[in-house]
């Protein structure tokens, strides 16, 4: 793991002085194309299908349960 010296001025939460280890932020992207895909279409589906239904109704939502 990549590591950084402390923050000038003192030591960091508790580490030893002279160095402390640092998250890895960037890494390769988990899974294969077609499972990103196919877990995109799925989530993208989630969000649009109920707002779809919604717009689809709108006129029903206006009028009121009467």
């Amino acid at each position: 793991q990549p590591r950084v010296p402390p923050p000038p001025g003192g030591k960091a939460m508790g580490q030893p002085e002279e160095l402390r280890e640092v998250a890895a932020v960037a890494s390769v992207p988990q899974g294969t194309l077609p499972e990103q895909v196919i877990a995109f279409s799925i989530m993208s589906a989630c969000f649009l299908i109920p707002t779809a239904w919604i717009l689809a109704h709108v006129e029903h939502y206006k009028r009121g349960s009467g």
